[in-house]
């Protein structure tokens, strides 16, 4: 049983974590890496934890339980560095707290038991939900283990990438970032909505951020209050405390005292008093509708209406198969119980996670699908382009950029030119079907298709054919310039597919989908995000030279490595390493914790606690010279950035900027002559084709300097035989003024 100390470790009081992504991607992590020794004990298991439940339940008020773990469970403590990362029941998340309620609603409301659990009781019904998904995977891999053919395990495999990430990862995005993208994008369908429905899509979304935002208030200051008590230091003061502050309490504070053992500790003491304080956690979660309907702007009779629209009846569920409940919850678009004329939300944060397809569906029943669909499609390109001029504010960005190839007419949704780097941008605003999620095969192919596959092969069209002029193909030169690209300037191409719904847990397999058969062979897929994680990179990566960086060699990672995770693990991955991971060649990398940092940053953020943004882990003299060639732009300043960067880590950059001191002492110590070159080779191990050369120089040999570095780069082009030499050139005179005197590339063909 949780206990009256902040759980997490930190000092504070605890909050909501109606945004948290980190816990979902740490129960992944947990899946993917757990051993196979209690694979068959679990599976076995299963059946069995869900009828102990059932009965649990039978015995005690089913919203009690789900009160009291959604009241800890989704909480982290926040302290002098902001909010934690765990939550308050170790390993908690949402999608757990979900299964509860399923199950409970699984239940007739007159098999329902009455009284609130005792501590030992509900120590074992958070046991047992935390141990059920871990049972349904293991049955799942049983399954995937009694495939012997190696295509058709392949093809499981992927159904069960989509199974677990619909079972237990919540939110495509902050919780702010949901809020204000769906606000953006469904208003300008509030007029036609409303004259349907009586209610408009923002004024849901206003009803339910009020109610996610009034039960945090009403638990939040339940646990303030708990804090203020708990905070004497003797079991006497504690106790009276606790029976004259704490709201609901009846009895003599005295008889109380009087009953304890003599040798009764006070972390005892705390521990029962929470106990009695969490049967109040079911009042605290009721939805205050004058409260909620103050803050949304709307009538109490409205409020109703749309509260009444995420909520179902007590014991709605009594005829379904409770182990549905894991791919198919219908707590999911409606988190509230709703009993008389009172709404039970333990989990209002669950309505922002689903938002969208609840007004999806909202949409569909009064006849606006399509019309809500295109809205979708439009508010994707516009958003996108949005994002990508922020962060590119200086390059070409043509939307909608028609071009014909062979006699047939294509677009590309956004074209963008930055120096001698293009990139091309295709936007998927399909959603992911309830089958697909399921991971139906049949759909679950058709949305890789779809949302996949289709959008990578028109972006790889047109990097075709940019090749093919870069080549001197006349027809492709024609359809370059025809878009305002010089292919001869292009050195680097990047694509992306951005979409709505998360996809990242099937694009960055790629690897797995061309051996299932899902997507051609030939076919080189993009980074596949969704536009939250797409403003996220852009916020995070601010600079250019970063974000192209980013974006390069992501599309890398996923092609050399089965990856398991997310697009802000991804991101988290690049910071921490600047996606120097050695070798992946046959292992699975599990990336899923990396998140943690910029997790917490938004959080804080979303709290109002300033804590310094995430950033990658640059070497001061790299960093120095990124932000010169990002001022300065000379010509193919971003493939300079790129190549610079694959060098690696911090530590290979670290290693490289003491060689780079090292001869900056020997070339001070020593005459400069025609016969020295004065300079050292890297060769960068994440660059198929590019390699640096370092050279240093006095401004005494100032007159040597053009020979050295051509003689520099020729061997270091002859030695690797790789494509290009970028050199970076520093007068020891000069050393702390600039980050170099001069920077260029040597090519082999000119």
């Amino acid at each position: 049983m949780v206990h009256s100390e902040d759980q997490s470790g930190e000092e504070g009081f605890p909050i909501g974590g109606a945004s948290v992504r980190l816990i979902e991607r740490e129960a992944v992590k947990a899946i993917w890496d757990d051993g196979r020794e209690t694979q068959k004990r679990d599976a076995e298991a299963f059946p069995k934890l869900i009828a102990r439940l059932r009965s649990i339940l039978q015995t005690y008020y089913p919203p009690h339980l789900i009160a009291v773990m959604a009241g800890w469970g989704l909480r982290a403590g926040i302290g002098p560095q902001g909010v934690g990362s765990r939550s308050m029941i170790s390993d908690m998340s949402q999608h757990h707290v979900e299964l509860l309620q399923a199950i409970s609603q699984s239940l007739p409301r007159a098999e329902w038991g009455e009284e609130p659990a005792d501590m030992v009781s509900m120590q074992e019904a958070i046991d047992i939900v935390l141990a059920l998904p871990g049972g349904f995977i293991a049955v799942r891999r049983e399954l995937v283990e009694e495939k012997a053919e190696p295509a058709s395990a392949t093809v499981f495999a992927l159904q069960e990438r989509l199974r677990l990430h619909t079972q237990m990862v919540r939110n495509w995005g902050g919780y702010r970032s949901m809020i204000e993208i769906l606000q953006r994008q469904y208003a300008p369908l509030d007029p036609e909505i409303r004259a349907r429905k009586g209610f408009g899509a923002t004024d849901v979304i206003a009803v339910i951020e009020a109610t996610v935002a009034s039960i945090e208030d009403q638990v939040g200051e339940r646990f303030r209050l708990l804090k203020e008590i708990f905070r004497a230091r003797t079991i006497p003061e504690l106790v009276r405390e606790f029976f004259q502050k704490f709201p609901g309490v009846t009895g003599d504070p005295e008889k109380y005292i009087g009953a304890l053992h003599a040798d009764e500790s006070i972390e005892g003491v705390r521990a029962h008093l929470i106990s009695l304080a969490d049967r109040r956690l079911v009042l605290n979660s009721v939805a205050p509708v004058a409260s909620i309907a103050k803050a949304s702007g709307l009538p109490e009779e409205k409020v109703r209406e749309v509260l009444d629209l995420v909520s179902m009846p007590e014991g709605a569920l009594s005829d379904e198969n409770p182990e549905h409940f894991f791919l198919t919850n219908p707590v999911w678009t409606k988190p509230g119980i709703k009993c008389q004329d009172t709404y039970f939300f333990a989990l209002p944060q669950t309505a922002v996670s689903f938002l969208n397809q609840i007004l999806q569906s909202m949409f569909a029943e009064v006849g606006l699908k399509d019309r809500a669909d295109r809205r979708r499609a439009a508010f994707l390109e516009e958003e996108t382009l949005r994002i990508i001029g922020r962060v590119l504010p200086l390059a070409a960005i043509k939307p909608g950029a028609k071009w014909c190839w062979q006699g047939t007419g294509y677009e590309t949704d956004v074209l963008v030119v930055l120096d001698r780097t293009v990139l091309i941008i295709e936007c998927k605003s399909a959603s992911l079907s309830p089958q697909g999620l399921r991971g139906a095969p049949d759909r679950a192919r058709k949305h890789v298709k779809e949302l996949i596959a289709e959008p990578a092969a028109q972006s790889a069209r047109l990097e075709h054919v940019i090749s093919l002029a870069r080549e001197g193909d006349v027809p492709a030169l024609e359809v370059a310039r025809g878009l305002g690209i010089d292919p001869i300037e292009i050195t680097t191409v990047i694509r992306i597919s951005v979409t709505l719904d998360d996809l990242t847990i099937l694009s960055s397999a790629e690897r797995e989908l061309k051996a299932a058969g899902w997507i051609p062979n030939e076919l080189e897929l993009p980074t596949t995000l969704n536009i939250a994680d797409l403003a996220c990179v852009a916020d995070v990566l601010h600079r250019p030279s970063l974000f192209v960086d980013y974006f390069k060699r992501r599309a890398l990672l996923q092609k050399t490595a089965d990856v398991v995770g997310f697009e802000l693990d991804f991101l988290g991955l690049y910071l921490e390493t600047n996606f120097d991971v050695g070798s992946t060649k046959g292992h699975r990398l599990v990336i899923a914790d990396m998140s943690e940092e910029i997790d917490r940053y938004y959080r804080n953020l979303e709290i109002g606690h300033q804590t310094e943004k995430p950033a990658p882990k640059l070497h001061v003299y790299f960093d120095a010279v990124l932000r010169h060639l990002e001022t300065r732009r000379p010509r193919g300043w971003t493939a300079m950035a790129i190549d610079l960067l694959s060098i690696g880590n911090i530590h290979n950059q670290t290693e490289c900027a003491e060689a780079i001191e090292k001869l900056r002492r020997d070339v001070s110590e020593t005459e400069p002559s025609q016969e020295q070159v004065n300079g050292f080779v890297v060769t960068p191990p994440h660059s198929e084709d590019a390699v640096i050369v370092f050279h240093a120089f006095r401004r005494d040999g100032l007159a040597f300097e053009d020979t050295a570095i051509r003689r520099l780069a020729a061997h270091a082009l002859e030695q690797t035989g790789r494509s290009r030499c970028l050199f970076i050139s520093r007068m020891v005179e000069n050393w702390d003024a600039a980050p170099y005197s001069a920077i260029g590339v040597f090519r082999n063909d000119r």
